[in-house]
């Protein structure tokens, strides 16, 4: 019999009948089997957001911190899974004065970094890394605690060895209601992507570790009627493949030319509080205290 991967809980279900997901009725966050090949393709290069969509994320993450830290409070950072480092540059690019750390398993996206002046990088999987040789002001992970095998060990980690009292962690994930809202889009969310979370459950889970001041958002950075227009296509299986693609090809260009026009405007992504539930929000955003 298996147990939830986090809560240690038998209480499971297969999600949406999807036999490759699993969802516990304790914890209410889900998980795909363990996929101990997964870390090896970290090392690589690996995809990465487009340019419009990772700076519109980024300006959310940086709102989000000023406005419920302030970077003015802040002296220290450490980003875990930097990844092309987009949201480090951005937050150099603002605050030349923050020392800033990162661990990143990729050598590719290390040696883009290390172009970058005054960041402090290492190479290697945030589960080697047991100590640092200081703690910091403020973490940040950005989409990388859904790719890990064991999330909830990894927290326990960072709130032991990585953070003084009163520092902060600040997570950003995808939106378990818009990743797996259907058969068709739970069977096509990302591969890598080992557990879903949803408001509540990320909440619950950073709770039971010992986090305190609790609190986040849901935000979309996805245009008005793209989920609508995406489940359309995942439910056309029996039209021609001209009818398919046209629907991709204005799915697409839709998707485009809001990221473009977001990014020339510098409108901040829309947002609902931390517990409302709409499958059109597809992040979340969450901070909290040790």
């Amino acid at each position: 019999m298996m147990n939830c991967k986090i809560c240690n809980s038998q209480n499971l279900h297969v999600y949406l009948d999807n036999p490759t997901i699993f969802e516990c009725g304790d914890c209410k966050i889900s998980f795909r089997p363990s996929n101990h090949q997964m870390k090896d393709i970290y090392s690589i290069k690996i995809p990465m957001p487009d340019f419009f969509a990772s700076r519109i994320r980024n300006w959310h993450h940086i709102n989000f911190i000023e406005n419920n830290i302030g970077f003015k409070n802040i002296k220290s950072i450490l980003e875990i899974g930097s990844g092309d480092g987009s949201l480090i540059r951005q937050i150099r690019d603002n605050y030349e004065n923050l020392e800033i750390t990162i661990i990143e398993p990729g050598t590719f996206f290390c040696d883009k970094l290390s172009k970058v002046v005054n960041i402090t990088i290492i190479n290697d999987y945030i589960e080697n890394v047991n100590r640092l040789n200081k703690n910091y002001d403020l973490i940040i992970m950005s989409h990388v605690l859904e790719h890990l095998e064991d999330p909830k060990k990894t927290l326990q980690l960072i709130f032991d060895n990585f953070l003084n009292k009163n520092n902060y962690l600040y997570i950003d994930i995808p939106n378990k209601d818009y990743e797996l809202r259907s058969v068709q889009a739970a069977r096509v969310a990302p591969s890598t992507h080992l557990f879903f979370f949803d408001g509540i459950g990320i909440k619950n889970l950073m709770a039971d570790i010992g986090f305190k001041n609790i609190s986040g958002n849901k935000y979309s950075t996805l245009p008005v009627g793209f989920i609508n227009r995406l489940e359309k296509i995942g439910n056309t299986e029996n039209n021609s493949m001209n009818y398919k693609l046209i629907l991709k090809v204005l799915n697409r260009f839709s998707l485009y030319t809001s990221e473009l026009l977001t990014t020339i405007f510098k409108r901040n992504p829309s947002e609902i509080k931390l517990e409302d539930t709409d499958f059109k929000f597809n992040n979340i955003a969450i901070i909290a205290k040790k």
